[in-house]
């Protein structure tokens, strides 16, 4: 067996390899939608199958038909877009100046901001709550938006950081020299070029405050301002599993993440890699 024939050999196992851990990753995600699609009385049945047989939306129905489940999809959506145009806003500016102002202990303050990141929200849960009372902002969409916010700024603040360096600053120079303010390159010139990173960066905040479950749940307890993930732990908590609904709620909650991460899979993988080393 020469060279070539080895490397093809390799490449075929690598790509098998690749589609095996891919399966076994989304086939918890597609046995839960096959799953929402069978009657109740299916799910229970010996041996299961994978295909429903017959398809019934039920469960969708009955989630849907939920005034709780509503509510907490449009609270999820104020507070997950509210809260990645506001990481988006702070983290860009912060970037910004971290990649091109210089001054003492700049590469050391990135990297601590960062460490704020490995902090267990768990450690947070009781400081968060005591501020966020003081502030009258306990059971509201603004308190979880902006605790949400907080959480996000460190990682996202790296990224960016990492993307802005990547940028070569001669292209703000020569902005500056045709009579551009430092305020209109970068917003001109520097946002344009770097949206690759703003994008995952919006994204992966997007993903973040979606699916944050532990401080929306201490922080919130009126039914008007709860989010998916509370809601959806409350039905697994209940005395009476709704198993169908449940497993219908769960899809319907991964929908947005799944049309996100679709269109802009290529931003992502771009944002993340771009100025790895650099940071």
């Amino acid at each position: 067996m020469n060279w070539a024939q080895k490397r093809k050999m390799m490449r075929a196992l690598n790509y098998a390899l690749v589609v095996l851990v891919t399966l076994i990753v989304l086939f918890p995600v597609l046995w839960m939608v096959s799953s929402s699609l069978k009657t109740e009385a299916d799910l229970f049945t010996l041996p299961p199958t994978l295909l429903p047989e017959p398809v019934s939306t039920e469960g969708y129905e009955s989630a849907l038909e939920r005034p709780t489940f509503m509510v907490a999809l449009s609270n999820s959506i104020v507070v997950a877009i509210g809260s990645t145009i506001l990481t988006l806003i702070m983290t860009l500016h912060g970037a910004y100046a971290l990649a091109r102002v210089k001054f003492f202990g700049r590469d050391f303050f990135a990297k601590f901001i960062l460490c704020f990141y490995m902090v267990p929200a768990i450690l947070l849960v009781i400081p968060i709550y005591l501020i966020m009372r003081w502030m009258h902002l306990a059971d509201s969409i603004i308190g979880v938006m902006i605790i949400h916010t907080v959480i996000n700024i460190p990682f996202c603040l790296w990224l960016l950081r990492a993307f802005f360096l990547t940028v070569p600053s001669e292209l703000e120079e020569a902005a500056i020299m045709d009579g551009a303010s430092i305020i209109g390159a970068f917003y001109r010139i520097i946002i344009p070029i770097s949206m690759p990173g703003v994008a995952a960066a919006g994204l992966f905040s997007f993903i973040a405050s979606w699916s944050e479950f532990l401080l929306a749940y201490v922080l919130v307890t009126s039914n008007a301002n709860k989010t998916l993930p509370v809601v959806l732990a409350e039905e697994i908590i209940g005395f009476e599993m709704r198993w169908q609904a449940l497993l219908a709620m769960g899809v319907i909650v991964l929908i947005p993440i799944f049309f996100a991460c679709l269109l802009f899979s290529r931003y992502l993988i771009e944002g993340l890699t771009t100025g790895a080393v650099k940071a």
